[in-house]
């Protein structure tokens, strides 16, 4: 596994971190087949959530 020097703090910081390890050669999907992407955000919550 490889080791980054600092934490991303930022969604870019973390993608450029993410992009320096090869992806597994294995699916990222849920039991019923949804696919599962590397990174969530509060962005991809819904806006009718309770605070």
């Amino acid at each position: 596994m490889a080791v980054v020097g600092s934490i991303p703090v930022s969604e870019e910081e973390w993608r450029a971190a993410y992009g320096l390890a090869p992806e597994r050669d294995a699916p990222f999907t849920t039991l019923s087949g949804e696919a599962i992407r590397p990174l969530y955000t509060e962005r991809d919550l819904p806006a009718d959530r309770e605070a």
